[in-house]
This record gives structure tokens, sequence and C-alpha cells, in this order.
């Protein structure tokens, strides 16, 4: 189980400096407290005229969400083990959304071009 949770803390943190790039590239500011969930709400909303959404669906963003908690606890176990039922339910969530991200970039990206064509 520890080297499952590690996995899944790993991956998110590689999530995490994508959405960084992504939110400090276009606006250059998160809150103070509670960033980590203020960076996946950033990443769901469009802002006109400068950036689409990253995660444009609703489940996307649930699952991110889920994830963030996850590494949250994984984190902050002190020596606690890691419940079995709830690691495997992360699994999951982690492979269902870590197989759509390719799409989900592929489709940020392809709106940024067009933005970025539409000011030439």
């Amino acid at each position: 189980m520890g080297a499952l949770g590690y996995t899944i803390h790993s991956l998110y943190g590689v999530l995490e400096n994508y959405f960084l790039r992504v939110s400090k590239f276009f606006e250059n500011s998160l809150p103070g407290d509670r960033w980590h969930k203020g960076l996946v709400e950033k990443m769901s909303l469009e802002i006109p005229d400068v950036r689409p959404p990253v995660l444009t669906r609703r489940e996307d963003k649930q699952e991110v969400l889920e994830l963030l908690k996850f590494r949250h606890r994984f984190r902050n176990l002190y020596g606690e083990d890691l419940d079995p039922q709830r690691t495997a339910e992360i699994e999951r969530i982690a492979q269902h959304f870590f197989s759509r991200f390719p799409d989900i970039h592929a489709t940020f990206r392809e709106k940024i071009m067009a933005i970025a064509e539409s000011l030439r």
C-alpha cells in the first residue's frame, strides 16, 4: 500500500506542477491560504480573452480534488497505515483521470493555439 500511495502522491505532484505552470503563465497569482485547492479551482475556470479551462468536465475536477485529498492524507499519515479500500478507490480514480489526461492536455493546447492564431 505504501508504494501505491507514494506513486499516486508523485503523479499528483506532476499534475500540480503542470497546473502551476499554466496558472503562473496566464494569471501569476494564487491565494495564500489553501492554494492547492484554489489551483484546482482555477484550472476549471475559463478566463475570457486569456485562456480556456484546463479541466472542462466537472468529473475531471472532482477526480483531481479526490487525488489532492489523498495526497494531503498521504503526506500527513505520521506512521498510520493507509486504508486499503480507500487506496484502491483512489487508484481507480487516478487510473481513470490519467488515462484521460493526454486528451485533456491536447484539447487545452488546441484551444490555446486557436487563441494565438486569432491574435495574429
